[in-house]
């Protein structure tokens, strides 16, 4: 009886937002070595397919990546065209953010499709529209201490879009020297995070990082369910997950819903080893909160949770 709860209602939660469209042009990625030619074609990487993607005229595309691993070696962090470094999605050539795009990264499943970053740089960036990432594996992904974001966001940095997906992935083994160890979700409109896993993702080298495994900042809506945080580290508060909101995207307090999720095993030095909310709402349900760690010390609090505000609402949560 409650899975089948939980079920309907995170149905009807990811119901409740806007769909992305279904008819898309399609690139297909055809080898697995990074290269950037200028082209896909029959002989096209997923960086060519991502720059493809971002040249086209179609609003919406759609980008498959088949089977195997996916190693980025064409370093140049700091770059924001997905020329070198990360694969930047929903940017124009000369820089500009395409608000009016949508491009959807379509994996083979996450134990078969793996984005290697090779630590040149994190994995992915969007820069506007929506986006929608499934059924792949992202790792090794390092953000450094350079300017602006560049150190934010260990996997993937997503920043002013208006909707971001997150579906049958694993983010693992990434770092982040500021914030977000795996993800930085920043002014999106609403965000969708199904059966995920985020495991051993760091948030360190400064000690007033948050958010090791996932970061949500001035998000409207968030829904997180079915998914696994586990292993992940950050320096100052929220181990696993890290929720803020300070009403830069034009509205007052975002909602972070999260249910049949595990938050376990998280590391966070001052608070919410588990997950720390700073002036959002967060409702968790039919949850498994435990096992999630603070440093000892005279402001360590909240081994699980943390909240500075708003008092996090748990149902059926343990």
């Amino acid at each position: 009886m409650k899975k089948n709860l939980c079920f309907l209602i995170l149905s009807v939660l990811l119901m409740m937002g806007s769909v992305l469209p279904v008819e898309a042009a399609v690139f297909n990625v055809t080898k697995t070595e990074d290269t950037n030619d200028g082209a896909c074609d029959a002989d096209c990487s997923l960086r060519e397919a991502v720059l493809a993607c971002n040249a086209a005229a179609d609003d919406t595309n759609e980008i498959h990546i088949p089977a195997g691993t996916y190693v980025l070696i064409i370093g140049g962090r700091g770059e924001e065209i997905g020329e070198t470094g990360d694969l930047d999605l929903n940017i124009s050539s000369n820089g500009t953010p395409l608000a009016g795009k949508t491009i959807i990264l379509q994996g083979a499943g996450n134990k078969l499709t793996i984005i290697d970053a090779n630590h040149i740089d994190r994995a992915i960036g969007i820069h506007g529209g929506n986006a929608e990432i499934a059924g792949v594996t992202i790792r090794n992904g390092q953000a450094d201490e350079f300017v602006g974001f560049d150190g934010i966001g260990g996997a993937i940095e997503s920043v002013a879009t208006g909707r971001v997906v997150l579906r049958q992935s694993n983010f693992e083994k990434n770092r982040a020297h500021d914030a977000a160890g795996g993800i930085l979700i920043f002014g999106a409109d609403r965000v969708e995070i199904t059966e995920c896993n985020f495991l051993d993702n760091r948030a360190e080298g400064n000690p007033n990082t948050f958010g090791g495994g996932l970061s949500i900042w001035d998000v409207r809506e968030a829904v997180i369910g079915q998914s696994l945080f586990f292993k992940n580290w950050a320096s100052n508060v929220g181990g696993g997950i890290d929720v803020f909101d300070q009403g830069g995207v034009g509205f007052d307090g975002g909602t972070t819903h999260i249910l049949n999720s595990t938050i376990s095993g998280n590391f966070a030095a001052l608070g919410g080893g588990g997950l720390s909310n700073w002036t959002s709402h967060v409702n968790i349900s039919f949850s498994t909160l435990q096992g999630n760690e603070v440093e000892a010390g005279p402001f360590a609090s909240g081994a699980n949770l943390w909240s500075n505000i708003f008092p996090i609402e748990l149902k059926g949560t343990i």
